[in-house]
């Protein structure tokens, strides 16, 4: 719902029929997700999307674990804090069915998957992603733009990312 508001806003705003989306991690994946079931997406560019819920809130969990010493346990067994903030056992039931299948859903939408996860290869993407996804693939390693290093107390600004993703939606 929060999408399709914020389309219409921008549709109305611009004059625009069609516009880009483009998403970090789970709004990478809410962005597929959205272009997939509406129209007027003109590019999509996926950045490091969660391909697989659960496996996603266990690494959140682990890195909490590691964070504070321990997670927060809650009555239901799908409790987590993050950054000290609780999640909703609403939102976290919805991560768990996360599971990117096949891509035939986009169309014909230009799309843009881009991993910057040392690790990561083509291969375990393209099978992640199903037969279906048409896209182009670019991997460029660089840290996490989504986690604090508390050496700096800030995040990194993966410029090469972003300038990859600019030239790209510029062609």
């Amino acid at each position: 719902d929060d999408l399709d508001a914020a389309a219409r806003e921008l549709r109305s705003l611009s004059g625009k029929v069609s516009f880009d989306l483009v998403g970090l991690r789970l709004g990478a994946t809410m962005a597929l997700n959205f272009a997939g079931s509406t129209g007027g997406v003109g590019n999509l560019v996926l950045w490091d999307p969660i391909l697989d819920g659960p496996a996603w809130l266990h690494e959140l969990q682990r890195t909490e674990s590691a964070h504070q010493g321990s997670v927060a346990k809650g009555p239901s067994d799908l409790y987590l804090e993050v950054g000290r903030h609780p999640v909703s056992p609403k939102f976290l039931a919805q991560v768990q069915d996360i599971r990117i299948g096949d891509m035939d859903s986009l169309g014909a939408v230009r799309t843009l998957l881009l991993t910057t996860q040392e690790g990561d290869s083509l291969e375990n993407w393209m099978e992640s992603m199903g037969e279906g996804f048409g896209g182009e693939y670019r991997q460029i390693p660089q840290p996490p733009a989504w986690k604090e290093d508390t050496s700096i107390w800030g995040g990194h600004l993966p410029v090469e990312a972003l300038a990859s993703i600019v030239d790209w939606l510029e062609c």
